[in-house]
């Protein structure tokens, strides 16, 4: 009986994942590179092809607007120039990082300037970035997007 405890209480308590897995960068590196990269999410559709130099040419981009996605540079350049389009002026600020085995997780807040007069403030989101030979090759957007329609 003391074995099977003992057996039962190792394996409650051993890890299932490998805890020593190492970040593919450190979270200064992930700032740096949002400082480099988020200010070209502004400018609308002439800001497209220099936001496109941080994107691998086979690069997925979803969120909620294209959940299942767009792939291939091609694809994705299509979206920014409808996305920078309509958002020209949009602005995001860095919350926080988190360095992942891939790439990084950035938790944004965003001020998002809109035709009337609008602006809203306080659009909060994360994306997931993963990438492959130092361009982005995939990045998943999470945000709310009821404070578009309000």
């Amino acid at each position: 009986m003391k074995t099977i405890f003992l057996a039962l209480s190792l394996l409650l308590t051993t890890p299932v994942f490998a805890v020593d897995v190492p970040a593919a960068m450190t979270e200064e590196q992930a700032i740096a590179f949002c400082k480099k990269w988020l200010p070209h999410f502004v400018g609308g559709e002439p800001a497209v092809e220099k936001l496109l130099t941080f994107y691998s040419d086979d690069a997925v981009y979803e969120d909620p607007n294209v959940p299942k996605g767009v792939k291939g540079k091609a694809d994705v350049r299509s979206f920014f120039k409808l996305l920078l389009g309509k958002y020209p002026d949009w602005k995001f600020d860095i919350v926080s990082v988190y360095p992942t085995q891939k790439g990084f997780v950035l938790q944004y807040l965003g001020t998002v300037p809109q035709a009337g007069g609008k602006t809203i403030t306080n659009f909060r989101g994360i994306d997931i970035i993963e990438f492959e030979n130092g361009k982005i090759s995939k990045q998943q957007g999470y945000y709310d997007r009821h404070v578009f329609f309000e």
